[in-house]
Formats: structure tokens, sequence, C-alpha cells
């Protein structure tokens, strides 16, 4: 990520301060004149640029009825604004649902989007937008989102603009309506039939797990707890940075001494420690030092020094490793922060690519890591240069950053995939080497969306989406203790942290089940069982709908089996605990829950027989889920014919924590520990070893609390 003013990634959007007038609702929409068929009516005009930017009723194209909004730039050079816009005081806490129709035309460098801005007292909080329609649309586009009125904001300002150097946007029939239904979501999951696709939990990251020049911050077991894949070396602020690695640029390329590995090392070899893999992104990090986006002295120096850092980290030159580090990008929002042209970057790119490339043909090298993917005429001209060149291009990486519907990281995944395939590219991977569900935004004092259950539900949900996708994978931005990471300062979880930590169980229940029953705005289900098929798990998110709960239905279960459960929960209320419990069979196969938006539960499942058919005897198994474990853990143990007689939690030393007889057992195969000692304490974060005392054996499992 890049440290520059969030206009230029908004394009001006948050740049209107502008306080409106309160226009009172009426009937179910609550948009007076939504479709433009009397004129401009109550909708109020801003743009930053009347010579170039036309704003007006066209009465010969709309979705329906006989007017839209029509918004045309032509500007050519810089990034301008049109928008018009509605101010409307609603309910505190109520749930609503923001939506219009879009056409675009040839929206260069920028799109159409709607947005909405929260005010308290006239004091402008925190702005938002939804998914940006860039170039020629085939027909109107629906772009719809759901959010909540906070309670700490009185007056909400809808708007719907073009931000773009050229190109037109129509708008139609927008509508802004409360939801007020509350029926319980209808969900299914069949525990006996695959989709044939594994759940990729994509536990990869920016930054961490140790940040030498920021913190003495050290996130080595939380990696391991969540079981973190790669780790991208963007924002380090000075380890894994060009200046400082290469600090004195007059010197030679192959001169080992003018190199300084010391804490870009300390980086690498902590990421190695956590048992992450790295991916090396070459360049710098965001900074406001814009004297190191400048375009090199001498390029092929720049990409020589690229093969040298390559070879201290895979080929072990001058006291170096043999890492086999494969993913290596090349720069970061080059069409941000860099202060050369297009053509300049595309040099540096052929140049550092071809660099890498030679020196080891197994390497996978991509870019150009691009903060935006509409109509952006800088990205055009970079992948029409690796197409007609045929530049080394194993993968492609782009941002995005989000929040009110989780739906447009799919949508937009989707948009890269098709740009790919106009330039011949679409048999690349696609990497999301940054995003978040919050839009990074410096100067917004206003903190909800920041870490509370709905970036939680949002999360989950995004991860869900992007499972019907073939991403490669997706970096999180970022992990440590800032308002975008998982974790706080003092290296504990936080609410997206938590969503990370029930996403990364997945690792254990990959084969994904058939569900049913989300939506495309924030409400998801993700279904997974594990190869032995003893255990499976249903995550479910909810960010902000009406609902007060839902019902999950479990099918696929035969008459001798029955599925015992328990949910796992995330909202504002309960962090990571298990709320309820029960089973569910064949004949009562519904498991019914009451819990308002916005929440993530993780429905954990496993068999017991219940029947007195004889069964061929297997070997006594014992397994703990999820482990390690925040909270609550569950302790499944099947023991052949044994009667189980206690079950006992010592720590590593022998110490006995908590002790389990046979009036503590709720089932004849799990029971639920929930991190307290005997007497009511929360037990230290660490290491404690579970026994299960049967008539005839003792079975035991080692158990990682992460308190």
């Amino acid at each position: 990520m890049l440290k520059i003013p969030e206009k230029q990634k908004r394009a001006g959007l948050l740049c209107m301060f502008f306080f409106l007038g309160c226009v009172f609702a009426h009937a179910q929409n609550l948009i007076p004149d939504p479709g433009f068929e009397s004129g401009q009516g109550p909708w109020g005009v801003y743009t930053n640029g009347p010579s170039f930017i036309t704003t007006q009723i066209d009465n010969a194209v709309s979705h329906t009825g006989t007017s839209s909004m029509k918004i045309t730039i032509n500007h050519d050079t810089a990034s301008q604004i049109g928008l018009v816009y509605q101010a409307f005081q609603l309910k505190k806490g109520a749930h609503y649902l923001f939506d219009c129709f879009v056409k675009t035309d040839s929206v260069v460098n920028g799109g159409a989007v709607q947005y909405c801005i929260l005010y308290l007292h006239g004091q402008r909080l925190y702005g938002e937008g939804g998914y940006g329609v860039g170039g020629t649309t085939s027909g109107w586009e629906e772009q719809s989102f759901r959010f909540y009125m906070p309670q700490g904001s009185d007056t909400l300002q809808l708007m719907v603009a073009l931000s773009a150097t050229n190109g037109t946007a129509w708008f139609d029939d927008i509508s802004l309506t409360e939801l007020t239904d509350t029926s319980y979501h209808p969900l299914t999951v069949a525990l006996n039939t695959f989709t044939g696709t594994t759940i990729n939990p994509f536990t990869s990251t920016n930054v961490g797990p140790i940040d030498p020049s920021v913190s003495s911050l050290d996130l080595t077991s939380r990696f391991r707890e969540v079981g973190m894949d790669f780790v991208r070396t963007h924002d380090f602020e000075g380890p894994c940075d060009m200046h400082l690695i290469f600090p004195d640029t007059s010197r030679s390329a192959l001169d080992s001494n003018a190199y300084n590995f010391a804490l870009t090392d300390s980086v690498i070899k902590g990421i190695v420690n956590a048992g992450s893999k790295v991916y090396f992104r070459v360049g710098e990090s965001g900074t406001n030092n814009r004297a190191y986006y400048n375009p090199p002295n001498d390029y092929m120096k720049w990409a020589l020094v690229c093969g040298q850092i390559m070879k201290h980290y895979n080929m072990g030159w001058y006291k170096g490793f043999h890492l086999g580090i494969k993913y290596w990008e090349i720069y970061n929002e080059p069409d941000l922060g860099w202060n050369g042209t297009v053509n300049d970057f595309i040099k540096l790119y052929r140049l550092s690519s071809r660099v890498l490339k030679g020196a080891d043909t197994s390497l996978r090298i991509g870019g150009p890591a691009i903060s935006a993917l509409s109509g952006t005429s800088f990205l055009n001209t970079f992948l029409d240069s690796v197409h007609t060149e045929n530049l080394p291009f194993d993968f492609f990486s782009y941002h995005y950053y989000h929040t009110f519907n989780p739906y447009d990281f799919f949508r937009t995944d989707q948009q890269a995939k098709a740009l790919l395939n106009t330039y011949g590219l679409g048999n690349k991977q696609r990497i999301v080497s940054e995003w978040s569900n919050y839009n990074y935004n410096p100067g917004n004092n206003y903190y909800v969306w920041r870490n509370d259950p709905f970036m939680a539900a949002s999360t989950i949900a995004s991860l869900t989406y992007y499972q019907n996708t073939d991403v490669f994978k997706l970096l999180r931005y970022r992990t440590d203790g800032t308002d975008l990471g998982m974790f706080d300062a003092g290296g504990n979880y936080n609410y997206t942290g938590l969503a990370y930590y029930y996403m990364s169980q997945f690792r254990t229940i990959p084969r994904r089940l058939q569900a049913s029953g989300g939506d495309t705005l924030g409400f998801s289900i993700l279904a997974g069982k594990s190869l032995n098929d003893s255990v499976s798990g249903v995550l479910v998110a909810d960010n902000c709908s009406s609902a007060k709960g839902y019902t999950l239905t479990v099918n696929g279960m035969i008459a001798s089996e029955q599925e015992n459960y328990y949910i796992f929960r995330i909202d504002s209320n309960i962090i990571s605990k298990a709320v309820d419990s029960g089973a569910v069979s064949l004949v009562n196969n519904k498991i019914t829950v009451a819990v308002k938006p916005p929440f993530v539960d993780l429905v954990v499942l496993f068999k017991s027989v219940v029947t007195s058919v004889p069964e061929v005897p297997l070997p006594g198994r014992v397994s703990a889920y999820p482990n390690p474990f925040s909270g609550s853990v569950v302790i499944h143990y099947q023991i052949n014919e044994e009667q189980v007689e206690v079950i006992y939690i010592t720590d590593l030393q022998g110490k006995n924590i908590r002790t389990f007889g046979k009036s503590d057992l709720r089932t004849d195969s799990a029971v639920v520990w929930d991190g307290k000692n005997d007497a009511g304490q929360t037990a230290a974060k660490g290491i404690y070893l579970l026994k299960i005392q049967t008539s005839g054996n003792v079975y035991t499992q080692k158990l990682i609390s992460t308190y």
C-alpha cells in the first residue's frame, strides 16, 4: 500500500466535506424521484470542474421510464468527479439496501460508483462506496450493497458519481429501502455431496511476523496458529526495500560490499521460522519520501540488483541462503506511486523480469501490483507490452479495497480475468497482493467498521465468495498492530484475525461440501469435511442483513448415525466461544439459531453411532477441534467399547488444570473445554496435555490455547 491521499485512490470522492440539508423519506423507496422523471428535482449536483464535466437529464436513455441521469467527463489528463446526491435522516441501528442501475461508455481511468457518507451534527465521519464500473458496459448493470446506520451518526448522504478522466455514465432507478424482514435465513448443507473442489483458506498476508523497524511485536506463534501461507515483503518500511538493501546506487550491482542485508535477513528469517513462504516484492514500501519512486538513473543496474537480491536468498550469494523463494513481484502500485511514465515503468519491468528469469527459469515473475482495474490506461498499456514483447509474466497482481458488499471482491476478480483474456494472458495466475474489507483512509477518525464483528463477517463472506473463483492467492493487508491489522499492538486477535482463525480451520476439513442459502450481499455459507469423514464444518457469516437468525438443514445422513454439533461464534457479545450444542439425525435434521448480525458462526459436526448394530472395531481415536483454539475446544473421542472413567487436562509439568468426571460429559463421545481451570479461572495460553483415562488405556492429545 502507498501512503498517499485517499482521494487518489477514490479519485476525489473523499475530498468533499460539504454538509447537506435533510430530505425526509417516504414510502418503501426512501428516495424521491429515483428515476429522474421530474428532471433534477431533489437531486443536488457537484462537480470539481464545470468546464469539462456535464450532468444532465437524458430523455433518450433509461433503464425504466423515460429518463436517466447522464454524467460526462472530458479532461484527458487528471481524474475528475461529477455526482448527484441526496441526504437523509435514517433510523439509528436500522439496516438498509442501496441499489441503482448503471451504464457506461468509454470510461477511462476510473468508474461509475454509488457512494454514501455518514455525518454527525454536520461533521463528516466516514465515506465508502460500491463497485466501480469502468469501460463500456453491454447494457445496464445493477449495483447494490447493504449497510446499517450506526448509533453514532445522524445523517446519511447518498450519491451516484462518475470519477474518471474521460467517459460517460448513466444512472437510473436508484433506491434506498429499509430492511425489515426478520425471518430466519434457510440454509442447507449436504454431508454426502462434494463439489469436487478443495477449500482454500487464503491465509496469506502483508508484513510479519516481525517488523523490526516498527516495533518489537513478534507474531510467530499467531502465524503458526493461523497457518499463514505466504507473506508479502511490502511495507516493512525499510527491510526488503531497494533503497535500504542497495543504498549507494553509484556502486556496482555486483559489488557485495554495496549491499546491506541485515534487517531484510531478519525479516525473511522470521517469515521462514513461522512456517510461511516468502512472496518477495522488489521496490519500495509506501512512504512519504516521493524520491524513492523516481525512475532509476540506471535501469539495468536496478534490474541487476534485483537479480543479486534473489541470488542472496536462493543461491547463497554473499553469505546468503537457499530458501527457494518462488514468487517475485516487481514494484507496487506503479499507477499511483511511480514518478515516471508508463513506458518508463515497462522498461523497468522488462529488464528486471528478464534478469530474474534468466538467473532461474523456475521463478514465478509478475506484477505490477496495480492499485485499480477500472479502465486504467496505465494498466492497459502495460499488459499490451507484456503480450506483444512476450515478457516474463507468470502472474498478474492487483489490489482491491472495499467495505460494504463483500461480493464485489468476486466481481472484481472476474473483471481481472476478463481483462487478462483481452490481452491473451488469461492463463496467468491472478494474485490479489493487497486486499481488505476496510478502505484505507488515514484521515478517518470514525472507528465503526474497523475492528468489529462487521469486519469479521465481511471478511468471511469475501473469502467464501472467492472460493468460486480460480484466483491463486490473496494477501491480506495487513497483519500487525495497525488499523488494518489482524492483531492488535499486543499481539491479540482482533475481529479480522479471528475471522482468519476460523477460516484456517478448513485446513483440516478441506473437501468442500454442497451448501446453499447464501446471497450476494454479505450473507454467506461455506462447508467442508475432513479427509477421513469424521468431522464437518459449516461457516456462516452475516455482515448486515435484517434477519434474526438462520435454520440450517443438514442432509446426507443415514438412519444409523447422528451428527453431534457445537457452534462457535464471533459477534459483539461473544468472541470465539461455543454458544450452543446438540445433535441432528435423519429424522431431526434442522439446527435453528437465533442470532443478530453482524456475526460469524462455525458449526462443527462430528459423527456418533446411535444404534446397537455391531460395527467393525476401530483403534481408539482422540481429536480436538479447533486446535490450536481460542476460547473453547471440542474434544472428540472414539474409544471402542472401553468405558471412559475420567478426562484430565494438565500442563506440561503434569499439574492438573481441569478434570471432567462422568457427570461432566455431555455426550458419550465429546466434551467441550472452555479454557478454564477447575476454579473457573481462564488458563494461560500455552500447550496442554489432554488425557482420557478408560477402563483399559490412557489416550493423550496435545492442546494449544491461544488466549
